[in-house]
């Protein structure tokens, strides 16, 4: 898409960008989504069906890392979801911002070109080492900062966001991990501060895939303290559906 196209779809008829990172942002989208070819890629989308949940921890990692180690995991599209894009637009993130499960960069790499500081963590080295790859090909002011980390384990970083984003993390937790997530994301985030959760919907039938969550499902370990402020159904891309997953994109903010 050539660039004066997508300044008009992303920013509305006649509407040019005002700012530098307006016009980064608008080469992200209209080029870096091609810099690899999907038909060259090996996807690793293994044909059994996922477990309902996944384990924290070291078996978390370990899953993680093998399906980076079999080439490319289903949901690294190389360009950021629509729906976080859509987020951008409508001016709902403010800085700091830390991007949870962030794989291989492609969301923070959006927000930073948007000028915002992003600390992005993932739990897999290989995931970061592509993130900071990415990232090292682009002029961005500030960069993200890519750090090992875990969504489970927040409280002890000394972190202090304004927003916490999460592309799909939360619905690989069961039940008990789940309401453990809330308490730590709680503890980064500052008063007043959102959390914009993705995650795969009950109307998801397809396989493979993570648990399918219905919208009460998600927002039972966010009460009390949090309000929740939005619910969209939306589509999440991979690179087995062609019109994505379904999907919810929910906003809490904490009290």
């Amino acid at each position: 898409m050539p660039v004066r196209r997508a300044a008009g779809f992303l920013f509305g008829p006649g509407r040019r960008p005002r700012f530098a990172w307006e016009c980064s942002w608008l080469a992200l989208e209209a080029g870096f989504g091609k810099i690899h070819d999907l038909k060259r890629r090996k996807i690793h989308s293994p044909g059994k069906k996922n477990p309902p949940a996944t384990p924290g921890g070291k078996v978390l990692v370990r899953e993680f890392s093998a399906r980076y180690a079999g080439g490319i995991p289903p949901w690294q599209i190389d360009r950021a979801q629509p729906e976080v894009l859509r987020l951008i637009r409508q001016g709902k993130f403010q800085g700091p911002v830390l991007d949870l499960g962030c794989g291989a960069g492609d969301n923070a790499i959006a927000l930073a070109s948007c000028g915002f500081r992003v600390v992005a963590i993932d739990p897999v080295p290989e995931a970061l080492r592509r993130a900071r790859e990415k990232a090292s090909q682009l002029s961005l002011d500030p960069p993200p900062e890519f750090r090992t980390g875990n969504a489970l384990s927040l409280a002890k970083s000394g972190l202090r966001v304004a927003t916490v984003l999460d592309s799909a993390v939360f619905h690989i937790f069961s039940d008990g991990d789940q309401e453990r997530y809330a308490r730590e994301v709680g503890s980064v985030l500052v008063s007043g501060g959102r959390l914009h959760l993705l995650s795969f919907s009950e109307r998801e039938t397809r396989q493979p895939g993570p648990r399918r969550l219905t919208l009460q499902q998600i927002s039972r370990p966010f009460q009390p303290g949090w309000v929740r402020e939005e619910a969209v159904r939306c589509r999440f891309e991979d690179l087995v559906r062609d019109d994505g997953a379904h999907a919810w994109q929910i906003t809490f903010r904490k009290l």
